[in-house]
């Protein structure tokens, strides 16, 4: 200081520093960042910027019904682009980037209940509002099969045999290889009950898990 007054000196060093602080800020407010403290001591400045500016982003709000049609807390959410789930009172969040989205701005968004078999989707719209609320019901998932082979006791196959699930309409019979594959009408991992018969053999009930687990029976010829 001389007599009370900056010298030139110091107040290019300032100028200088505002200078830069601002130049800082611009290029924040370009990227969509949001400076939320501005300091300015004397020799020296520091801005904060907060990364997660909303004008970048989509808040997706998704509630989940049960097949009671009453929300659910447990499932488990996600998009067909990624990103992580917030679980908030009442649904889930999803802060999604802009830059983040389809060029057609399509979303796919999956629910499920995986213990009580139940799943769900919506295709959607990310359009220019900043949050986005869907629902999602849960239905029964019954999209499984199930598969195997019919042998008999000497491990040759049996062709023809008939195979259906107990409680579901609908039956197929045993190609040469003793294969079959039939709808299960139960989600992934879902227990059913297999009838199989064929004439000459002992008819036989099974339990069999649906999905991608081979079902291996074995028919034994009447006595």
């Amino acid at each position: 200081m001389i007599d009370g007054k900056q010298s030139p000196k110091s107040l290019r060093i300032i100028v200088g520093v505002i200078i830069v602080l601002f130049v800082l800020i611009g290029f924040a407010l370009i990227k969509g960042m949001i400076p939320t403290k501005i300091v300015f001591p004397v020799v020296g400045g520091s801005v904060e910027l907060n990364e997660r500016h909303k004008d970048n982003f989509t808040i997706l709000r998704i509630t989940v019904l049960g097949s009671d049609s009453v929300p659910v807390e447990d499932a488990h959410v996600w998009l067909s682009i990624g990103g992580e789930a917030k679980k908030v009172t009442g649904g889930w969040e999803f802060e999604i980037p802009l830059s983040k989205l389809p060029v057609n701005h399509k979303l796919d968004v999956y629910a499920e209940q995986q213990n009580a078999h139940l799943k769900g989707h919506r295709e959607i719209i990310a359009n220019d509002s900043r949050m986005l609320a869907i629902t999602i019901p849960l239905i029964r998932d019954i999209s499984a099969f199930i598969k195997g082979t019919v042998s008999d006791d000497s491990n040759r196959p049996v062709v023809g045999a008939t195979i259906n699930i107990v409680g579901s309409a609908g039956s197929v019979t045993t190609d040469a290889q003793g294969f079959f594959s039939l709808p299960a009408n139960a989600a992934e991992g879902e227990e059913v009950r297999l009838r199989v018969s064929k004439s000459g053999y002992e008819g036989l009930d099974q339990y069999h898990p649906a999905g991608n687990v081979a079902a291996y029976i074995i028919l034994r010829k009447k006595r």
